[in-house]
């Protein structure tokens, strides 16, 4: 019976080892009854290592930075207020345009030898007026006259003239001061026209002139105007061949004897209205 139970704790035993040899273990059984038994190697000791010593760093010090100076704020002094500017807006005045003035006019003329003082003539004529440009215009009449010539011959003249006018003054305002000058021809007849006329002379000349226009209405298209003219022209043509003609280029000289001479000169005044489109 002893022996029995010593074989079948041995089995155990056996057993027992064999699960620890696969796991590389060391075991020592004791039985009671002074069986020992020892299977394997020893298990090694490990023994562990001692944890790191924990060093406690100092915090850094603390430095303290003082803070820059502020800057010097400055404070430029604002500059005065600017002066106020006064600005005058000038109107918008109406642009030029050009201008054609149709017209009459009542006309005097004064002519003749220092002799005599009943020569005078008058009349009336027609005249165009183009004002193309804010200062200049031109003007084409076409007159008759009628009266005494030099002489106090009854005489008739035909004047055609061109001329040209200045006129300095601001084209909107109604008082407008010009100055004219330019040429023109004249036919004229002396004596009575029931008789054969006693001379026909034909004269080409020039005039120079001043006067002035006042423009009326809302639009300024109506005006009245006033000149004065002096002119010198000469005979273009031939003298009749009767003993004295009576054109008022010759006289006779205190010895009797006939002088002639083929310029001669005056002066018209002219009054009228214009009417311009």
């Amino acid at each position: 019976m002893k022996a029995f139970k010593t074989f079948y704790l041995s089995g155990i035993v056996a057993i027992y080892a064999f699960f620890l040899v696969c796991n590389q273990a060391y075991s020592q059984v004791s039985v009671s009854g002074g069986v020992s038994v020892t299977i394997g190697t020893p298990a090694p000791v490990v023994v562990q290592p001692a944890p790191p010593a924990v060093v406690v760093q100092p915090p850094p010090p603390v430095i303290v930075v003082p803070a820059p100076p502020p800057q010097p704020v400055v404070v430029a002094p604002k500059p005065p207020a600017p002066q106020p500017r006064i600005v005058i807006k000038q109107p918008i005045l109406p642009p030029f345009q050009k201008q054609v003035g149709l017209g009459f006019r009542l006309n005097g003329a004064f002519h003749g030898h220092e002799d005599f003082d009943n020569s005078g003539m008058g009349g009336g004529g027609l005249l165009l007026r183009l004002r193309l440009l804010p200062h200049f215009a031109t003007e084409i009449g076409v007159d008759v006259y009628g009266g005494q010539g030099y002489e106090g011959v009854k005489r008739m003249e035909f004047p055609v003239t061109f001329g040209l006018m200045w006129m300095p003054m601001y084209y909107l305002t109604r008082f407008q001061f010009y100055t004219i000058g330019g040429m023109g021809v004249d036919w004229a007849r002396v004596g009575e026209k029931d008789e054969e006329y006693k001379d026909k002379p034909f004269y080409l000349g020039g005039f120079l002139g001043l006067g002035f226009e006042l423009k009326l209405g809302p639009r300024r298209n109506f005006a009245l105007f006033w000149d004065i003219r002096g002119f010198m022209r000469k005979r273009m043509n031939d003298r009749p061949e009767g003993p004295y003609p009576d054109d008022g280029s010759c006289r006779l000289s205190e010895t009797g004897k006939k002088e002639c001479t083929d310029w001669e000169g005056g002066a018209t005044m002219s009054l009228g209205a214009i009417l311009y489109f």
